[in-house]
Parts: structure tokens; C-alpha cells; sequence
């Protein structure tokens, strides 16, 4: 069997989206069939075509982007020739084009199947919400010509704004996620290279965004400082210089209605100071340095920021350049300070004899 998957982004971009058509393409190719996966050229080094580990990949060109979305006036005609090429049609939502390449499979008579990721949620804005409510309506037309949706779980089909109409379509398949069993010896080696003997560790692998479930977590902080008093929560990869005014609307809200949250029992700036870590990384620049050095004393830099360099991608931050002028005290605090009593690891001087 012939089976064509659509969707925006692919290898060599990496998203759980990504991933889960990487692997299903793979699971179907493993199966004998011929699998072509229809994507954009999103990046003008990247071939049009290729055979990447048994599976054709067809990239059509983008002449512009609108926020995370890519215009390709060509899709038309690459769809109609690969739909008329194979026998099903799978593809992966949220995508704008998707309602286009259902409507050809319908036309041709080839079974369209949809699978429903995320709803699309983009920061706040009017132009993003015009974003959302296109994407939402094209998705929307995909589902009505489509012949089956799937969805990750039964709980989120129920809650979700756009699975809820499609329940006499809706098939609930897991992803396919692939969980190695844990190696005891594997996680004692970790727990005791980053200081984690009997402390509590919480993952949570995913983009910092609401459709990732992140305020689930937020919401559980209160009673987890409950459970765990010395529990710390790194926030990677998210900026600092937000941190003042944001611990400031904090307070100012919290005096207020203090009575209305009588477990808030102190400000909130101290719980963020007391528990939360942040990483330096992406860095905003200022025109006037000693602005910016402002910022990280408001912030209490030297108590909460470790230094992060996002090294090896393009825009990382230079240990040398990325700081403001702040102090040999402050800065020993961002660059090594922190992170060692965070994570128990030794002193320099220590680590070097020991090496």
C-alpha cells in the first residue's frame, strides 16, 4: 500500500509533531509499504526531494511565512499529483493546508485520516488570534472531509475544542512513544553526579506553553512546596529580565487580595526567590549597559540566575559578552555560585584536584 503523510514541518526540524510522523512513517515502511511524506522546503538549503532512511520526502517551496505557518503556492499541485499517487492519505494537524489535500482525497476516492496533535495557541495578540481562528477553520473543513480523526487520548477528545465535533469520526490511537525500561544502575549514576540523593526530581519534557499542559503543574506548586519545603524549579531557556516586573505584579496583586488566598502566607516574590531558578539565556541587549545591570540587581541575579549559552546554535550567548558590568561577586554567582549549591556540585578548586 502507498501512503502519503502531510504535514508542515519536517526533518530536519524536530518537534514532537516531528517525531510522531518520523516513527509512523519508519512503523509503515517496516511493514512493506511505501510511504512519501509531502512537506515544505522551509529552509531554500534543504532538497526538494529526497530518500531519507527509506522514506521519499517531498519538500515544496515557501515563498513567505505568516507567524508559524508557511505559504507554498505550488502545495496544489504537488497534492493532487501525490494524492492520485497513493492509496491513503495521513495527515497531521494543526496545518493550514491540510483542508486542500483532504478535499483532493476525497475527490479521488483515497481514504483521508487525520491526527489531531494540539490545539494551536499562539501568544496573545490580535494578529495571532486572526492566526488561530484561520488555522481553527481549516482544520475544521479537513475534519469534515476527512474519514476518521485520531486522537492521543480519550480525556483530550472530550475536552478539546476541536475533537469534541468529530466524535462520530474520532479514533483514539497512543502516540508512539518509545520508553526504554530504566536501568537502575543508569539512574543511581545520575542521581549522584548531579547531588540528587533523596530530593524529589519533576520532569517535564515539553515547550513551556498552555496546550502543553504546563498550568497543571503551576496549579500543583502549592501543594508540592507543601509535600517538598526545599523543592527548587529551574525555568530554562525563558529569559530573565521579565522577572522584576512580573515578581512586582505579583506582590501588588497578592496584598490585595490576600484574603481571597489566605495558603499564600507571604509574598509571592519570596516563594520565587526561595524555590525558582532561571537561565540566562536568551538575553536581552540595552542600549545603555548599566540599564540592563539595573535589571538583574531588581531581579536578585545573584541568588536565582545561572548562566545558560543555548551553544551550539547560532544565536547562543557568549559567556564573555552576553553580561551587563555587574560585579566579580555577582558574576561568580551567575557563572558557577548558584548552580553548584543548586545541583551539590564541588568547588572549582575541589573539581580540578580531583581531576
Amino acid at each position: 500500500m502507498r501512503v502519503l503523510l502531510g504535514l508542515t514541518y519536517y526533518r530536519p526540524h524536530v518537534s514532537g509533531l516531528t517525531i510522531y510522523v518520523e516513527r509512523l512513517g519508519h512503523a509503515l515502511a517496516a511493514r512493506g509499504h511505501e510511504v512519501t511524506i509531502l512537506t515544505s522546503q522551509y529552509e531554500r538549503s534543504l532538497p526538494r526531494e529526497e530518500v531519507l532512511d527509506g522514506l521519499r520526502i517531498v519538500r515544496v517551496p515557501v515563498v513567505m511565512r505568516i507567524s508559524k505557518g508557511v505559504v507554498m503556492p505550488t502545495l496544489g499541485y504537488w497534492a493532487t499529483r501525490l494524492v492520485r499517487e497513493h492509496d491513503v492519505i495521513s495527515l497531521h494537524l494543526p496545518q493550514l493546508d491540510a483542508a486542500g489535500i483532504a478535499l483532493r482525497g476525497r475527490l479521488f476516492g483515497k481514504p483521508t485520516v487525520l491526527t489531531y496533535h494540539c490545539d494551536l495557541q499562539l501568544p496573545a495578540g490580535r494578529f495571532n488570534r486572526v492566526i488561530d481562528e484561520g488555522v481553527f477553520v481549516a482544520n475544521m473543513a479537513a475534519g469534515l472531509l476527512a474519514d476518521r480523526i485520531v486522537a492521543y487520548t480519550q480525556d483530550y477528545a472530550d475536552h478539546s475544542r476541536y475533537l469534541r465535533r468529530f466524535r462520530k469520526k474520532l479514533v483514539v490511537i497512543p502516540p508512539p512513544v518509545i520508553m526504554p525500561a530504566p536501568d537502575p544502575a543508569a539512574v543511581a549514576a545520575f542521581r549522584a553526579a548531579h547531588g540528587l540523593e533523596g530530593r524529589p526530581v519533576i520532569g517535564y519534557a515539553a515547550r513551556f506553553a498552555a496546550e502543553k499542559g504546563i498550568e497543571y503543574l503551576v496549579e500543583a506548586m502549592p501543594i508540592l512546596l507543601e509535600r517538598f519545603p526545599t523543592l527548587k524549579v529551574v525555568f530554562v531557556e525563558g529569559g530573565f529580565v521579565w522577572l522584576p516586573t512580573f515578581l512586582w505584579r505579583l506582590d501588588a496583586d497578592w496584598r490585595g487580595l490576600r484574603d481571597e488566598v489566605p495558603w499564600v502566607k507571604r509574598p509571592p516574590s519570596e516563594y520565587v526567590l526561595d524555590h525558582c531558578r532561571f537561565t540566562s539565556q536568551p538575553i536581552e541587549t540595552a542600549d545603555n549597559p548599566a540599564q540592563l545591570r539595573t535589571v538583574f540587581e531588581w531581579a536578585h541575579a545573584d541568588r536565582v540566575l545561572m548562566f545558560a549559552s543555548d551553544y551550539p546554535h547560532w544565536d547562543f550567548d557568549s559567556p564573555e559578552q552576553s553580561l551587563p558590568p555587574v560585579s566579580a561577586e555577582m558574576r561568580e554567582r551567575i557563572f558557577s555560585a548558584t548552580a553548584r549549591e543548586l545541583y551539590r556540585l564541588p568547588a572549582p578548586a575541589a573539581a580540578n584536584a580531583e581531576g
